[in-house]
């Protein structure tokens, strides 16, 4: 499973003291804290750190679900 999926609150804090504090991981991901992103950074951004885009999950209909029940 993901590290970051099983990780607690309390060690995400910690995680971010390690990689230098808030000010630090702005600085990394190259972001202002106090205007945040703006449109003309989008483009540079995906290039650099990659679309987070996802294709939709296809839902189940009723029938495949009904079905599945059948095989508990």
């Amino acid at each position: 499973m993901n590290a970051y999926a099983t990780r607690q609150y309390d060690e995400d804090l910690l995680m971010a003291e390690e990689l230098g504090g808030f000010e630090s991981i702005c600085n990394k991901l190259k972001v202002d804290p106090k205007v945040g992103l703006t449109g003309s950074d989008f483009t540079e951004r995906t290039e650099r750190f990659g679309n987070n885009y996802r294709e939709e999950p296809v839902a189940k209909t009723w029938i495949s679900l009904f079905i599945g029940a059948l095989d508990d």
